[in-house]
């Protein structure tokens, strides 16, 4: 306090232009210096602000009343000086703050004929903290900024606009043509165009300057500017030099002007080499509830494209505690909601949906079809922790050569278990699961399972529930197991059939990420094939297949 009253006491006596300092709190009781700085054809009331920080952060300068009084100013608020959050130092006083405002707003002042000089940046303001207050944001790709670039002076264009929380509206350019150019734009998933409002776009090429672009506020300024007929549209305009602006001309005199966003420059996958790996793969997921979801969406993110989804469940309002979805999707069943939330991750996912639940009462039509589904995938995963689902796809697995894996929670979130069989490296899934319930029965205290649906359980009258937290780190290593199988990776990361995660200091497990790896002392699984040849039933098989032949050749020569 001392140092600050001295420094701005003496920079006072040595400046005539800054008067009537005075010292006071406001009703926060932040220390502030109300001044007045004075030039030749203007008075400026300002107050300066020290806050609870200070001198390790900067104290800030703004208008007595809100007011713009410079093109380095926040809104109507703070001045943007000389010293600021990004290059202060605790030696800094306010003394050099105030200086700092008189030295702008000085370069600034209107001369004797009117004209205003803008002082130079210091510093870019990056362009996340530029589009903070954009309510309207066109968003394009690097390969769609360089297509427009090559477009005609007109053409056509087609954008989804999409709203989005708090009223944000974000477009999306589709697609364009134009004489011998056109713009088909697939990096979108197509399941954001039926969700979306499609706008026919026009596309215009202008010579004018990006700035006044910018400040066209009318329909008559956009007319003035714009070299083409009066037409209340949607007009795409793309400057020589800048990005393209979007403007909506469709409401009253009114000019609705959308912030464009660029998306950066991405040389390579985030997953690296993954994704090339498994594009052929397919898998199937059988229980969509919080940790299926989870898991589904996981492995859409990491590469996964073909999904086979099983669940009759409906997703209700009490699941969003855990659920990857959301309140859009309540009513929905769980696998359109999850194949809905896939598509909107991956535009290349392909996603198959089933409504039921294995071992319900459908017909028998339908639950082969089913089973000829999962006989298809590379990997099952049950996420059901049901036992009697379990023996079903285990029975699946073993006919068709697939991986299975499984896995769940235990009460409380304490932790969870998962297992895997693979043809030539592990037991079968029975074997597996017997020495996990072999496992259990050796050990003093028991699990704690959850009972009845959701992961809640009851230990001497004490409920135990699994955070959604809980939930996301067991659906995490389940989905780095089911990537290590599809990779195939050689080692594997995962030497053991069963892990028991521990995620607290519960039950067996010692600390939190306590691993217990349970060995399986079984036969490594292999497929049982047919190896019995009968000369009798392949004469019958082949008399049938002729007889199939001889049908369809018939009904082709008589269509």
């Amino acid at each position: 306090m001392s140092l600050e009253r001295t420094e701005i006491n003496a920079l006072m006596k040595k400046s005539d232009w800054l008067r009537n300092v005075e010292w006071l709190f406001d009703d926060q009781f932040l220390l502030q210096v109300v001044f007045e700085i004075h030039l030749a054809h203007r008075k400026f009331p300002l107050r300066l602000t020290y806050h609870n920080t200070f001198p390790n952060t900067c104290p800030t300068v703004k208008p007595m009343d809100p007011e713009r009084l410079s093109s380095h100013q926040y809104g109507q608020e703070d001045l943007c000086l000389e010293y600021r959050p990004d290059n202060w130092l605790p030696a800094f006083t306010g003394a050099q703050v105030i200086e700092s405002a008189f030295n702008l707003l000085s370069i600034e002042e209107p001369a004797e004929d009117g004209t205003v000089v803008v002082a130079n940046s210091a510093h870019n303001v990056s362009s996340n903290i530029s589009s903070r207050n954009a309510s309207r944001r066109l968003y394009l790709s690097q390969n769609q900024l360089q297509t427009l670039r090559e477009a005609p002076t007109l053409a056509n264009a087609k954008i989804w606009l999409q709203w989005c929380g708090e009223g944000f509206v974000i477009a999306f350019l589709k697609d364009g043509k134009g004489e011998d150019w056109s713009l088909n734009e697939q990096s979108l998933p197509a399941t954001l165009g039926i969700e979306s409002t499609s706008l026919d776009c026009i596309i215009i090429k202008t010579e004018a300057d990006i700035d006044y672009l910018k400040k066209i506020a009318t329909k008559t300024e956009f007319y003035s500017i714009i070299n083409t007929e009066k037409q209340d549209a949607v007009y795409l305009i793309c400057p020589n030099k800048g990005l393209p602006i979007l403007y909506d001309l469709t409401q009253d005199n009114k000019v609705n002007t959308f912030h464009t966003i660029l998306a950066p420059t991405e040389t390579s996958s985030r997953n690296g080499e993954i994704p090339v790996f498994l594009n052929s793969s397919r898998v199937g997921i059988v229980g969509l509830g919080s940790l299926g979801s989870k898991v589904a969406v996981s492995l859409a993110r990491s590469g996964v494209k073909n999904f086979e989804l099983i669940d009759d469940d409906i997703i209700h309002s009490g699941n969003l505690e855990r659920h990857d979805c959301d309140w859009r999707d309540v009513g929905l069943h769980k696998v359109n909601a999850v194949s809905r939330r896939i598509k909107l991750v991956s535009t290349e996912a392909k996603v198959s949906v089933r409504r039921v639940a294995i071992g319900s009462q459908v017909s028998s039509t339908e639950m082969a079809a089913v089973n000829g589904a999962l006989n298809s995938c590379n990997v099952i995963i049950d996420a059901t922790a049901n036992p009697t689902v379990l023996n079903h796809l285990a029975a699946i697995s073993l006919s068709s050569g697939s991986t299975l894996i499984w896995g769940g929670i235990f009460a409380g979130g304490i932790g969870g278990f998962m297992a895997r069989s693979r043809e030539n490296y592990e037991p079968t899934p029975f074997h597996i699961r017997q020495a996990l319930n072999q496992y259990y029965e050796e050990i003093d205290t028991p699990p704690p399972l959850h009972s009845g649906s959701g992961y809640d359980g009851h230990d001497q009258d004490e409920v135990y529930i699994a955070t959604d937290s809980e939930v996301s780190m067991m659906a995490g290593h389940i989905c780095s197991l089911t990537l290590d199988t599809m990779l195939n990776m050689d080692p594997s990361e995962y030497d053991y059939p069963i892990y028991l995660i521990g995620f607290k200091r519960e039950w067996i497990f010692k600390s939190a990420f306590h691993v217990k790896p349970i060995e399986v002392n079984a036969p490594i699984r292999s497929r049982e094939n047919a190896v019995i040849k009968d000369k009798h039933q392949d004469s019958f098989i082949e008399e049938i297949i002729k007889k199939k032949v001889d049908e369809i050749t018939d009904r082709q020569r008589n269509s």
